[in-house]
Formats: structure tokens, C-alpha cells, sequence
């Protein structure tokens, strides 16, 4: 897994493997980007290859979000990432991801 921060904004893009192997040092990434950032957004669209334990790091992200007072948003999921999260039965009822398909370069809207 590789993680690309625009530095200050709260907005990244992951790319590579979300999975079980990436799952810890993902959660201590987004631990520090909520101390720094009002509100961050992640592109999932560079993810090759997506377990549901890299799925469920990301959607355990919004409760840290929530809990530090923090904007969460997922954006952009690859087929890779749709596919586990269809799976999963996660976008039965409406999708976990933002439904705005492309975020401005910078992560400003």
C-alpha cells in the first residue's frame, strides 16, 4: 500500500494492496492525518488488490472521524474495492463511498 498526502489538505490517495497486511500501519496513518486535518478525503482509485480487512480499516475510519470530530470521506473506489464491498453486501442499501466522482486537484472542493 502506498499512501500519496497532499500535505495540509487531508487529501489522499491510496494506492496498491488494501488488505490485511496494510490494515495496521493504515490505521495509524489516518490516527495522525484526523490530528492534523479538519476533514480528510481518500481516492481509493489507485487500489489494485482489496481484502475486507482493508475495506473495514477504511470504514472503521469514520467512527475515529467521528469520535475526533473529523470530516471522513472515501472517494473514487476501484473495481478492486467495489467488488469487496458488493461482496460484503455494503452497497445494498446505498454506497459507503462519496458519490461525487472526482475531487478537485489539492482535495478542495
Amino acid at each position: 500500500m502506498q499512501i500519496a498526502k497532499n500535505q495540509g489538505s487531508g487529501y489522499w490517495e491510496i494506492s496498491g494492496a488494501l488488505d490485511i497486511e496494510s490494515a495496521g500501519a493504515l490505521k495509524a496513518a489516518l490516527h495522525d492525518c484526523f490530528l492534523e486535518a479538519g476533514e480528510v478525503v481518500i481516492s481509493l482509485a489507485g487500489v489494485d488488490n482489496c481484502d475486507a480487512n482493508g475495506l473495514q480499516m477504511m470504514i472503521a475510519g469514520q467512527h475515529t472521524a467521528e469520535a475526533m470530530g473529523r470530516g471522513y470521506r472515501i472517494t473514487q473506489p476501484s473495481d478492486a474495492v467495489s467488488s469487496v464491498a458488493r461482496t460484503l453486501g455494503l452497497l445494498r442499501d446505498g454506497s459507503v463511498f462519496d458519490q461525487r466522482t472526482r475531487v478537485p486537484e489539492g482535495g478542495e472542493e
